[in-house]
């Protein structure tokens, strides 16, 4: 079954809102849960701290508008859809983070969005 503009037109414009909007959250929140691992750790948790336990907050946000989402998009259009959050953590990684863009991660991301391209064949 391919992913056809009409298919994305029968979607009313709220749940692809939503869907774009859990795609930066999800970014986001992996960029949080990254930085907080980066951070000395003075707790007697080491894996446990405010930018962790916030990533991981809004994960579970994320999680739960997805479900709510998936009641009314195709699974093909949702994957599609999320499967963007891969080359959108590589591009904040090197915003925010300052990380180096090497030829692995740009490799890599690159079979990801082919990947997304064959699947919406």
């Amino acid at each position: 079954m391919n992913i056809s503009p009409s298919m994305i037109e029968g979607i009313k414009a709220w749940y692809i809102v939503l869907l774009l909007s859990n795609i930066f959250l999800t970014a986001f929140s992996q960029i949080i849960i990254k930085s907080g691992l980066s951070k000395p750790k003075y707790s007697f948790f080491p894996l446990v701290n405010n930018r962790i336990f916030l990533g991981y907050i809004l994960l579970f946000f994320v999680t739960l508008i997805n479900v709510y989402v998936l009641q009314y998009v195709s699974f093909k259009i949702f994957t599609a859809f999320i499967s963007l959050t891969y080359p959108l953590v590589v591009i904040l990684s090197c915003i925010v983070l300052k990380e180096t863009l090497e030829k692995q991660k740009i490799f890599a991301t690159i079979c990801i969005v082919a990947g997304i391209g064959l699947f919406s064949l």
